[in-house]
């Protein structure tokens, strides 16, 4: 049986992160993502990833599946930002699950693991981009999304709002 359980990742994760962030970069990038994996791509993250797991951010890091999958939801505004109408409002940075433990749930469980977490500590909302496939044609509700948009520049991307 695949060992699917979360947990929280802590600054010891780092070198794991490095490892499971960049195939996230590189693989959705040939899948049409704008993000480049370039080392200064890599550096926002690892220090969103620092300023997560050591409380400096608002944020989680949450790993699975044995180590083969991750999430990062958190605040990424410069201080100050903006009043949101869905409240305190994290980002879905990404979530990325190893080929082999795909379907599987695990995305599943690092959602609800991370959303508990974030809304724990005073968040109301994640609004993230949403990889679908063509043959997935149903955009409200995706993936657990309480209500989701076509985002209109990546044919096979939605923006999605999940409330806590």
């Amino acid at each position: 049986m695949t060992d699917v359980a979360t947990r929280v990742g802590g600054p010891g994760d780092r070198s794991l992160f490095i490892d499971l962030w960049g195939e996230f970069l590189r693989e959705h990038r040939k899948r049409g993502n704008c993000v480049e994996p370039t080392v200064r791509s890599m550096d926002y993250f690892l220090t969103l990833f620092d300023q997560y797991t050591t409380g400096v951010r608002g944020g989680v890091v949450v790993f699975g599946a044995g180590n083969n999958a991750v999430c990062m939801w958190g605040d990424v505004l410069a201080e100050g930002g903006f009043d949101h109408a869905e409240g305190c409002v994290a980002h879905g940075l990404g979530t990325y699950v190893r080929k082999e433990f795909r379907s599987k749930n695990v995305t599943g469980l690092l959602w609800r693991r991370a959303s508990k977490i974030l809304k724990k500590r005073g968040f109301d909302a994640v609004i993230a981009a949403v990889d679908i496939q063509p043959e997935e044609s149903k955009i409200e509700g995706h993936r657990g999304f309480d209500r989701a948009v076509s985002f209109g520049f990546i044919p096979t991307e939605i923006v999605g709002v999940l409330r806590l």
